[in-house]
């Protein structure tokens, strides 16, 4: 009798860690980000100033992504947000009194392929990866995303189903899950975000309310 107790209770903890595990994160996620230069460019110091050291990604349980760059320069990056209600991405840059927007179902990128990375291990996690060549004819650039995965930061992908933009609707629909590390190659230089803490939490709604005291201008 002891013994169909005890696995009872076991049965019990085990399907209980398993939901907590497969609902839809909600939470602050923290990526260290480095920037590597493939030649000389003149405009090295922008770009490492664009970004800063790390970005931490804060998710809503509703699908409202913020990246947040804390260490960014002058002239980067405040923040990037995404609102899933209205499928919008918002931009603000450090010192402009401009919030620059478009709609996230818009993609400017032609796909070249679409295929299976190498597996990483993150964090003590063995992941997955995919990588999406693609062209931005407007630029006139090839950009390669990588995106490495595990299932530790599980997604909701129907709240992502007409965020197009780079492909993000397809992959969140095969990867279920957000990324470990992103790497994105533009050719002269590369981008890559790599995670370093992961804290499931309750986000508070009052940091997805955009600022209503400056101009929005469509990107």
């Amino acid at each position: 009798m002891k013994y169909f107790y005890t696995l009872g209770v076991f049965l019990i903890c085990l399907s209980s860690c398993s939901k907590e595990n497969n609902e839809a994160f909600e939470g602050v996620i923290k990526y260290e980000i480095s920037i590597e230069f493939k030649k000389k460019l003149p405009y090295e110091d922008y770009l490492k100033q664009k970004y800063g050291g790390t970005m931490e990604l804060f998710i809503s349980k509703t699908g409202d992504y913020k990246q947040v760059y804390n260490q960014s320069g002058a002239m980067g990056f405040d923040f990037v947000q995404f609102t899933q209600e209205s499928n919008e991405i918002s931009v603000k840059y450090r010192n402009l009194d401009t919030l620059y927007w478009y709609n996230a179902s818009e993609n400017v990128l032609d796909l070249i392929s679409y295929s299976a990375g190498n597996p990483e291990t993150i964090l003590g996690s063995n992941c997955k990866s995919i990588v999406i060549k693609s062209f931005d004819s407007k630029g006139d650039l090839k950009i390669v995303q990588t995106y490495v995965y595990d299932n530790s930061i599980p997604i909701n992908p129907n709240l992502y189903k007409d965020h197009n933009d780079a492909y993000y609707s397809r992959i969140t629909y095969q990867t279920k899950s957000h990324y470990m590390k992103l790497i994105m190659d533009y050719g002269d230089f590369v981008v890559t975000k790599t995670v370093i803490n992961i804290q499931r939490k309750t986000v508070d709604k009052e940091l997805f309310k955009l600022p209503s005291n400056i101009p929005k201008k469509y990107l």
